[in-house]
């Protein structure tokens, strides 16, 4: 068990997207890298009221210096058609590169970090603040950005017993962190008084993984009129957002479209008209520009799917023009080639005349042609999944809960809140905190639960958080009581020698993290075994009695 946490762990703060990185990092540590993209990439983190609300606590809106980090990433990487994770591999050789780091083709990210912080005499016990050396500042943002995540993560993971690198360590002696300690003091000396009082401070403690509300995800979805575009946006999403949601004007030609609770937005173009190509043209462009530029981050583009008519047999000069100018701008494009009914080699013409642009072949909707045969909707998931694979880090969540084609999707996103949450409890509970532990665990799953509905495309209204959040506190207050606690506490010590026992009551770092890993994934299980089931998610009310019934797997 203590090798799953660890692995667990390992995903969030290693490999795994920067948004588990930071969900769980110290508010201490992450202010030297908020700072530097507060001045490199200002309008990534401008227009949130996250932000806002709380600037000096950057643990609380780790979504937005993900996307703050992808945006310099796409500025300093122009020409790249994605600025996701494969870019963030792209943007770590550029900046070895830059500061005459030797590294060979296909070296791990981690690995190209640890030569960098190592070309600079630094090595896991690097300090989060570490001044950035002056070679780095003269190589650019992009580098100053790596440095700082590089030495982010180096130092995080040592905090939590893990190799700066990826090789697993023995944990670090109890109290040997001044800051957990004085988290666990501050629970300990905590008078909560009455229920509602402690709700109330529960819920909106779970504000650390703020990060699972979902940052809305912005498509463009441009082409000729007539070609399908607003079959495919139902069918992808379940919706016509452009026929249903609210208009937010962008220029007098472009609307962004969007439903309240919807992760999804939709920016809404006149159609590439053959009669007016270049008026309609330069509606498009100037939509996109004034995307591009719109310092706040919740306008932002993220994802263009170009669509072209399969049946059409070419690709015409306009539809590689718009490539051009999408790629331009930096925004992550896949080519979608609709009404795709049958293979007529445009697969392999949109391979040669748009090279490196992700084609994929869809029926949106299932045909019955006039000799009776039907041809069944086709190229969705995949759709799905080249999308997803482009869109920048902070939003991908957004775009996998709204999809209505693919579960997969759904479930990598819920897995990462989960991660997140894992590591979050095991940091909390580094220094061994005494009963009402519990209590202190109850944010973090709240806001776990809250963040696996919400990737999952679960609807649970911020009303009825109150509830959830009443459920899960019973659940931890009946299941986790002193005798139950110190039960599972020992049965886990019997199992795997050296996970220690609960002094005084105390929850350590395994067996917190084990819980929360463990809750979560029982929690996973049931949305999917139910949509299985009955075909559909879970209503709220459902989900509270799971929660108080069967929830916790011990």
């Amino acid at each position: 068990m203590v090798a799953t946490l660890r692995a667990d762990i390992d995903r969030a703060t290693g490999e795994g997207d920067l948004t588990g990185l930071f969900a769980f990092a110290r508010d201490a540590d992450l202010k030297p890298l908020a700072d530097l993209l507060r001045r490199v990439a200002p309008e990534a983190l401008a227009d949130d009221p996250r932000v806002a609300r709380a600037p000096d606590r950057p643990s609380r809106w780790p979504d937005r210096l993900a996307d703050a980090v992808d945006r310099v990433a796409a500025t300093a990487l122009r020409g790249f058609l994605g600025i996701g994770d494969r870019d963030h591999a792209a943007a770590l050789a550029d900046s070895a590169r830059r500061l005459g780091v030797a590294i060979a083709a296909g070296t791990p990210p981690l690995a190209v970090e640890q030569a960098i912080l190592a070309h600079f005499g630094l090595g896991g016990d690097v300090a989060a603040d570490a001044a950035v050396p002056a070679e780095v500042v003269a190589a650019g943002n992009l580098a100053a950005v790596v440095f700082r995540v590089a030495a982010l993560r180096a130092r995080s993971r040592t905090r939590l017993g893990l190799d700066p690198f990826g090789v697993a360590r023995p944990p670090p002696e109890a109290g040997a962190d001044p800051a957990v300690a004085a988290i666990a003091a501050s629970v300990r000396g905590r008078r909560l008084r009455g229920w509602d009082a402690l709700i109330d401070r529960l819920t909106g403690s779970s504000e650390r993984l703020a990060f699972a509300r979902l940052a809305p995800c912005n498509v463009l979805v441009c082409g000729k009129s007539g070609v399908g575009k607003s079959t495919l946006v139902n069918a992808v999403f379940g919706r016509d957002l452009a026929r249903t949601g609210i208009g937010d004007p962008v220029t007098e030609r472009a609307q962004w479209y969007g439903e309240e609770g919807f992760p999804v937005r939709l920016l809404d173009t006149r159609g590439l008209e053959p009669g007016d190509y270049a008026g309609s043209r330069a509606a498009l462009e100037a939509a996109i520009l004034a995307a591009r530029r719109d310092p706040a981050a919740k306008r932002q583009l993220h994802l263009a799917w170009l669509c072209i008519d399969n049946g059409a047999g070419r690709i015409e000069e306009a539809d590689r023009a718009t490539a051009r100018m999408l790629a331009d701008q930096g925004v992550p494009t896949v080519l979608v080639l609709t009404k795709g009914w049958e293979d007529r080699g445009m697969e392999a013409l949109a391979a040669e005349r748009l090279p490196g642009l992700p084609v994929v072949r869809v029926v949106a909707q299932p045909r019955r042609f006039a000799s009776g045969a039907t041809v069944p909707a086709a190229g969705l998931a995949r759709l799905v999944e080249e999308s997803e694979r482009r869109v920048p880090d902070g939003h991908r969540s957004a775009f996998a809960a709204a999809q209505s084609v693919a579960l997969e999707p759904k479930v990598r996103a819920a897995r990462r809140v989960i991660d997140g949450a894992t590591a979050s409890a095991a940091t909390l509970a580094a220094t061994p905190i005494p009963f009402v532990g519990w209590a202190a665990l109850a944010p973090v799953m709240i806001g776990m639960i809250a963040g696996i509905s919400r990737a999952a495309g679960v609807a649970v209204a911020e009303d009825r958080l109150g509830g959830v959040a009443v459920a899960i506190v019973g659940a931890l207050a009946a299941g986790l009581g002193v005798r139950s606690l110190a039960a599972f506490a020992g049965n886990l010590a019997k199992l795997v020698p050296g996970v220690g026992t609960l002094v005084g009551g105390a929850i350590t770092a395994a067996v917190a993290g084990a819980m929360t890993k463990a809750a979560g994934e029982a929690y996973l299980d049931y949305l999917l075994g139910h949509i299985r089931r009955h075909g559909q998610w879970p209503t709220a009310d459902e989900i509270v009695e799971f929660l108080r019934a069967r929830w916790l797997p011990f």
